[in-house]
């Protein structure tokens, strides 16, 4: 399993952001402020290639949430776009 962490200005990033649950990147919780955010990038080893997770913490105003959204086809890390770190 590899895992990256995008950086902030990266095109897939924003990408990935827009296909989150209701078309709604931000999903202010009004009671606490709560956002998405962004969590990490892994290569799943399964075939379905690279997977951006999310995770809100107070989705709806009560319960936390983790969305794991698939990288766009043929999409693969670049060094100027992430961090890396490799698992066995």
């Amino acid at each position: 399993m590899k895992i990256v962490w995008l950086d902030k200005k990266s095109e897939e990033l924003e990408i990935a952001f827009n296909k989150l649950p209701d078309a709604d990147p931000v999903a202010e919780c009004e009671c606490c402020g709560e956002v998405w955010g962004y969590m990490e990038t892994e290569d799943a080893d399964d075939g379905i290639g690279w997977i951006h997770t999310f995770r809100h913490r107070h989705f709806g105003g009560r319960e936390r949430k983790y969305v794991h959204i698939t990288a766009t086809p043929g999409w693969e890390p670049m060094d100027f776009e992430c961090r890396r770190r490799g698992l066995s």
